[in-house]
């Protein structure tokens, strides 16, 4: 969601994307802008679903003070490569994402930094598809729900144990 003013950021990256589509030529071979209804977990609207499993490349930016939100997981569970701005929380996880092999991360400040990032994977479609598939394969053995609970139970037992 671009729609409320503190998202001036989502709206730069939406038209720094639009803008290389563009002056690519690939008006008929992508989409900008939000598709179906649904957002944050609620009823999901299954035009936005097919949408992501059809994308090889998806561009997304967190929002304002806040990272990795349902976009970046959605994205990456559909086997697309992703592109987002840098983050700081994926280094606190375990299995954190690595650049170029699980997701790509751009500068949000330096746009000629993320067209040549676009430029570059919309040219080499295999390696995008082989970073998209690592991505994927990352969430499935590392991120989903389970994972993170035990990781959470993990945290508070060794704290438990260092204060006996």
């Amino acid at each position: 969601r671009t729609g409320s003013d503190h998202n001036t950021g989502r709206w730069k990256i939406v038209n720094w994307t639009k803008d290389f589509i563009e002056q690519h030529g690939l008006e008929q071979d992508a989409f900008v802008g939000e598709q179906g209804n649904g957002f944050s977990a609620s009823d999901w609207d299954f035009k936005y679903m097919d949408l992501l499993y059809d994308s090889k490349i998806i561009v997304t930016s967190n929002p304002w003070k806040w990272e990795g939100d349902f976009r970046l997981w959605e994205g990456l569970s559909s086997g697309a490569m992703i592109m987002i701005d840098k983050m700081a929380i994926l280094d606190w996880m375990p299995f954190p994402f690595e650049h170029k092999k699980h997701l790509i991360f751009y500068d949000s400040t330096n746009q000629t930094e993320f067209n040549e990032l676009l430029e570059y994977y919309v040219r080499h479609e295999e390696e995008a598809r082989e970073i998209g598939l690592s991505g994927y394969n990352n969430v499935l053995l590392h991120h989903m729900p389970e994972d993170r609970v035990s990781y959470i139970l993990k945290k508070i037992e060794s704290e438990l144990v260092l204060q006996d």
